[in-house]
């Protein structure tokens, strides 16, 4: 109960930084212009589970 905890705390308070960290560097998959219309999500960015590793490996090693 307490690496979940953790886990969850680690993604409360890193989780916004790494989002605005991703989304200056613009890591995300680019959107092909032959495929559907969703320009909408272009920007957004994709390595989410990042932060779901770093929030396993830290609480874990705890």
């Amino acid at each position: 109960a307490a690496a979940t905890l953790t886990a969850m705390f680690i993604t409360f308070l890193v989780g916004p930084w790494l989002i605005r960290r991703l989304a200056a560097l613009r890591v995300g998959q680019p959107i092909r212009e032959i495929g559907p219309d969703h320009q909408a999500k272009a920007g957004t960015p994709t390595m989410g589970g990042l932060l779901i590793l770093l929030a396993l490996v830290v609480s874990v090693l705890l």
